[in-house]
């Protein structure tokens, strides 16, 4: 076999072309090589062409962890590309090759449903009856349209009464040689939990221009009135969730402190101590007369 002659061979056909499936960005499947070479290959990666003419973008090249066919060694090698984020779900066609060896390829895109939230976490910090206005802006980075309906009322949980019966539960638990301390332990713990503390109020929020449709790889902001059903307690932090679709956005209420509590003056009704008048007899020099 001369340097001219293929060196590879992708195990495919026209009526048998090679099936790779999955979202727009890790559309990924098998595909047989054999090397028919005296002598070891190393392959690191494939090109691409649409044939269909749909693609908004395909990379002309896609790299792949490299492999190494030893002289006449044939083996399924896991091919993963990345298309348009954007792209619709669908079939599409196109030639892949590797090392000067070119077969048919099908391209399954799956759909992909994916909506990003920016700020993920509201936090207001204003005067305590509101109301307050807020913005977040929504990405649709799937391949499908999405409808984003008005972000629902929240319910309101005491997050310090979370934060202490954490610190209770955890606090008999860690050993003294412990890397991490208290605090760390209960940062992790608010972080995957979902607020357990009481419900002490709603926040009732607004949406201006919901719902919103957004089709694949377009943005929107969403302006947000939000009033507190009751007055919120001094000193306090108070948090809730709300789905957003698939993503949630979480609200965290920060009250400012009040004033430091006072000593009370005596009730009127609170009976006085009385006042011993009586004369005390004055006590003895102790000398003796002589």
């Amino acid at each position: 076999m001369t340097d001219a002659a293929p060196v590879l061979f992708a195990g495919a056909s026209a009526s048998a072309p090679i099936q790779l499936s999955g979202p727009p960005r890790r559309v990924a499947g098998q595909v047989s090589l054999r090397n028919p070479q005296a002598r070891s290959l190393v392959l690191r990666d494939a090109s691409f062409t649409d044939r269909s003419g749909r693609l908004a973008q395909l990379a002309e090249r896609h790299t792949f962890a490299p492999v190494v066919l030893r002289p006449a060694e044939e083996r399924a090698v896991h091919l993963v590309i990345g298309i348009d984020p954007t792209t619709s779900p669908g079939e599409y066609r196109v030639d892949i090759d590797v090392m000067g060896q070119v077969r048919p390829a099908v391209l399954n895109v799956a759909q992909s449903v994916a909506l990003r939230v920016e700020p993920k976490r509201v936090v207001l910090m204003n005067e305590l009856a509101g109301p307050w206005r807020a913005h977040v802006l929504v990405t649709n980075e799937g391949n499908v349209p999405l409808s984003i309906n008005p972000v629902a009322d929240v319910e309101l949980r005491d997050d310090v009464v979370q934060v202490r019966d954490l610190r209770g539960v955890i606090a008999p638990l860690l050993l003294a040689d412990l890397p991490r301390d208290l605090d760390d332990f209960v940062a992790v713990l608010l972080g995957v939990l979902p607020a357990q503390g009481p419900v002490v109020t709603h926040l009732s929020v607004r949406t201006d221009g919901a719902p919103v449709e957004l089709a694949p790889g377009q943005s929107a902001r969403l302006e947000l009135e939000i009033t507190p059903q009751e007055r919120l307690p001094a000193n306090g932090r108070f948090r809730g969730r709300v789905p957003v679709l698939t993503e949630d956005l979480e609200f965290v209420v920060v009250t400012p402190a009040g004033p430091a509590p006072m000593e009370l003056p005596p009730r009127a009704d609170t009976p006085k101590q009385p006042v011993d008048t009586r004369r005390r007899p004055a006590k003895a020099s102790g000398r003796r007369k002589k």
